[in-house]
């Protein structure tokens, strides 16, 4: 009777073995890697437009000086394929420091990076622009005209997050070389922007 209680003792002390739980931290990076290598994933589609508008900051630098102002523009954005966008552009910025406006309008090609809801881009585009002396002195002699007929070249480069499939927030920096003038002129946009999504 002893050495059958005995037995049962070592029995029950015998280790049992445990089940290893994986650390938080490698399991949200499976889950991450999972998410990024499944299709549909992503947030940009071919065939799909994006229409919107930004506002923001602007600064406009000439031969006389930088001014700076603000801004707005509005966009519109088709997905050739998963990886690159055409893209339009038409925008208004307003420079009250130098008494200057700069309006136009731009096409264009986007690089476009899925990550998730977060899609970061950048592009090239090209288009006219029309530079103006909004100052009552713009007239005054022909040596001060007040428009000024430009030729944009222009880099964008932003970050946009997809709120769900039919709308999305991001912000956008720009930069453009304004030429065919006097003398060549820069100017730098930063727009937060909303655009809604459509074509699945």
């Amino acid at each position: 009777m002893r050495r059958s209680v005995r037995r049962a003792v070592r029995c029950d002390n015998v280790a049992r073995p445990t089940m290893r739980r994986r650390p938080p931290l490698l399991t949200a990076l499976a889950a991450a890697a999972i998410a990024i290598s499944t299709p549909g994933a992503a947030a940009a589609f071919e065939r799909q437009w994006h229409a919107g508008a930004g506002f923001g900051y602007s600064m406009l630098a000439t031969a006389a000086g930088t001014a700076h102002g603000f801004g707005g523009a509005a966009h519109l954005t088709y997905g050739l394929n998963d990886t690159w966008n055409a893209m339009a552009q038409v925008d208004f910025t307003r420079q009250p420091s130098g008494d200057l406006a700069v309006a136009g309008g731009a096409l264009g090609i986007g690089y476009v990076l899925d990550v998730l809801r977060w899609v970061p881009y950048a592009g090239a585009m090209a288009g006219g622009y029309d530079v103006w002396t909004t100052g009552a002195t713009c007239s005054a002699a022909p040596t001060l005209p007040c428009h000024s007929a430009r030729l944009g070249l222009s880099v964008p480069v932003g970050l946009d997050y997809q709120l769900n499939r039919s709308f999305a927030v991001g912000v956008q920096g720009r930069y453009q070389l304004l030429l065919l003038g006097d003398a060549p002129a820069h100017m730098i946009t930063a727009f937060a922007r909303a655009e809604y999504v459509w074509g699945f």
